[in-house]
């Protein structure tokens, strides 16, 4: 019993320590790392990334009274990625301790299929898996759309059948989803404003990049970049978002648009597409002449930020988002009620930081 104790005491430590940890550049430390193994010490950061879930509700499978052989099934953009495993992996955990504690055994275990597109932006294919999966009829549908008004068709018909929906990373315009899990973006817009501030002088010119216009969260990041940039005292000089698909479209490049801005100081990014061609092209330039900050590393980035052509990211927390969107997914089949967003929380992170592997979400 002291022992049980003991545990529980620990997890509440961690989980109130992580509840903090949304704007800083290093994670809580476990208890006992030296004398952990490396399985353990992965038990407890991944204990961490669940405490930094806001509702608390969302970071654990109390209350779920869930028919054992159930099926959920979780849709994401990608399977190959660092960020997408990471997904995965909380999404398994979910289920998994769900099982543990039903004691579902065999064919009564809670079923968990992740699916996702081989390539990242590829609508139709995410298109056709969601047709797939709903024809399995699950009770419960997670969904991170790689385009927020192309599903409306299918939403449709999983409402008509009683499936619940969640979305997850992306988001929706559709009116019919039940929750949203993923990084509360005006927190981590404030963190890139105000580190931006700390750079930049007075007037400015900043440039906002984004991969594309499908994404919902890119578009409501780009909208609080210019509001938060608006307020900030330094009155700065806002261009014209850029969307990179759209000036490959229109046979432009990155580089051009930002050597014909004479004066550029800042750039903010709004997802990993942006970070990394914004990156790559600094890199090329050997120019740390623009102060950059933005969303995610796609570790493909990390060199950039070491070398400080990227001066700050926000790290979002897949895992938490796979976890949390199991959780959401399932209240929603249960008639349980939802928060409209569920925040899984980011790290800030530089080159002081980027090197720490124990410091990383994923």
């Amino acid at each position: 019993m002291k022992k049980k104790m003991n545990a529980l005491l620990l997890l509440f430590a961690l989980m109130a320590l992580a509840a903090g940890c949304s704007t800083k550049e290093k994670l809580p430390e476990s208890a006992n790392t030296t004398t952990q193994t490396k399985e353990e010490q992965e038990v407890d950061q991944n204990k961490v990334k669940l405490g930094m879930i806001e509702p608390f509700a969302y970071s654990n499978i109390e209350g779920l009274n869930v028919k054992e052989g159930s099926y959920i099934s979780i849709i994401g953009r990608s399977t190959s990625s660092a960020y997408w495993k990471e997904v995965q992996a909380g999404a398994k955990q979910a289920v998994a301790d769900l099982n543990e504690k039903k004691g579902f055994e065999g064919k009564d275990k809670v079923k968990l299929v992740y699916s996702a597109p081989t390539d990242l932006n590829d609508v139709d294919q995410q298109i056709n898996i969601l047709d797939e999966e709903m024809a399995r009829y699950p009770v419960a549908i997670a969904i991170a759309p790689a385009d927020r008004k192309a599903f409306e068709v299918q939403f449709d018909l999983a409402t008509e059948n009683n499936i619940a929906l969640v979305t997850f990373d992306t988001g929706s315009e559709y009116k019919g989803i039940m929750s949203h899990i993923g990084t509360d973006n005006r927190e981590a817009m404030k963190q890139i404003v105000e580190n931006l501030d700390k750079k930049l002088e007075e007037k400015a010119k900043v440039l906002i990049v984004s991969g594309d216009d499908k994404l919902l969260n890119e578009e409501e990041r780009r909208n609080l970049a210019k509001e938060l940039l608006g307020e900030s005292s330094k009155k700065y000089e806002i261009m014209e978002p850029v969307l990179i698909e759209q000036i490959k479209e229109d046979e432009k490049s990155l580089a051009d648009i930002i050597k014909e801005t004479k004066d550029l100081k800042g750039i903010i990014t709004t997802g990993d597409l942006a970070t990394s061609e914004v990156a790559t092209l600094l890199q090329e330039e050997e120019s740390k002449d623009i102060n950059v900050f933005g969303f995610d590393t796609a570790r493909s980035t990390d060199e950039a930020i070491k070398e400080g052509y990227i001066d700050g990211v926000i790290e979002q927390n897949p895992y938490a988002m796979g976890y949390s969107s199991v959780v959401a997914a399932l209240r929603a089949s249960l008639d349980m009620g939802n928060e409209a967003k569920v925040n899984t929380g980011f790290i800030w992170l530089t080159k002081k930081n980027v090197a720490k592997e124990e410091n990383r979400l994923y």
